[in-house]
């Protein structure tokens, strides 16, 4: 049974804003493992109920707080902002209330990092807020996602003709360097300085690839779940991915990875286009269905 975790008066009060870019809901997802090591799904419940109808995508989460991008349906051209969710509390705050549109809010220690897109010019640049301050990360605006590698660099994916590309980028000197063109929208920092990345390698063939922020090498761990660009990276040892009405996962071993095993099938719950997701702690995770 799907239920809804937050009471009916968060409704009521978040209901303010909105942006007609096609409903999407956060689901969250727990299990526990059986005697034979197999994954047992126990709970699955509706995040986002108080905006059934809006936009609630690109989950992060840190410390206990889930981030989303969210607007709201029921006022027409109004801007995307970042919430947070502290699930285990059942309570929310609304982190950014502005009349341009804020995405893919990314927390590293003080830093929320995010892309903001201007309501006038349509430019997307990366920003930053330390909790007092507002700073524009780098000149650039034409950012499409991103990922801090460290206080001083940066993996940032630009559009460029119509493309994905995506560069690492020196915040101290500015220089950028090209990692690869045509680049998929997920990246995370996995062990010993390897950032993994998706490259479509043509529209049939995708890969997840590890890029060596320290020599610039890149490998391939493995082929993505066919369609599919988001991934999750579970501290360095799992993948895990989704499509339509499943959730998989695989092991990393020496930089290369298992093959895909289908852990959580959700064709009873009328959930038909799982995508971005992110795991938390040892037995749940939060997936965003379209």
């Amino acid at each position: 049974m799907v239920r809804g975790l937050l009471p009916l008066f968060y409704c009521i009060l978040l209901a303010t804003t909105g942006q007609g870019q096609g409903s999407s809901n956060a689901y969250l997802l727990k299990w526990a493992m059986s005697s034979s090591a197999e994954f047992q799904m126990t709970q699955l419940d509706l995040l986002t109920a108080f905006n059934d109808q809006g936009y609630n995508n690109q989950p992060f989460s840190s410390d206990g707080e889930l981030l989303l991008s969210s607007s709201w349906e029921q006022r027409n051209g109004s801007d995307t902002d970042i919430i947070s969710l502290d699930i285990a509390r059942q309570a929310m705050r609304r982190i950014t209330a502005t009349k341009d549109s804020e995405y893919s809010p990314t927390r590293v220690g003080q830093n929320l990092y995010f892309v903001r897109q201007d309501a006038e010019t349509g430019f997307q640049e990366l920003w930053k807020y330390d909790g007092s301050e507002l700073q524009k990360v780098i000149p650039e605006t034409n950012v499409a996602y991103f990922y801090p590698i460290s206080e001083d660099r940066l993996a940032v994916v630009l559009i460029e003709n119509n493309q994905l590309n995506l560069y690492d980028i020196n915040l101290i000197s500015n220089k950028k360097t090209k990692i690869i063109d045509n680049a998929g929208r997920c990246l995370s920092l996995g062990r010993n300085g390897a950032l993994y990345f998706i490259h479509k390698y043509n529209a049939d063939t995708w890969y997840v690839k590890t890029y060596d922020i320290l020599n610039g090498q890149i490998r391939i761990v493995c082929k993505t779940i066919p369609g599919s660009e988001d991934f999750y990276l579970e501290n360095g040892d799992y993948l895990w991915m989704a499509a339509t009405n499943r959730i998989y996962r695989c092991s990393i071993q020496n930089g290369l990875a298992s093959p895909w095993n289908n852990i959580f099938n959700l064709e009873d719950y009328s959930l038909n286009n799982i995508g971005r997701l992110c795991v938390i702690g040892d037995n749940q995770l939060v997936f965003i269905n379209q």
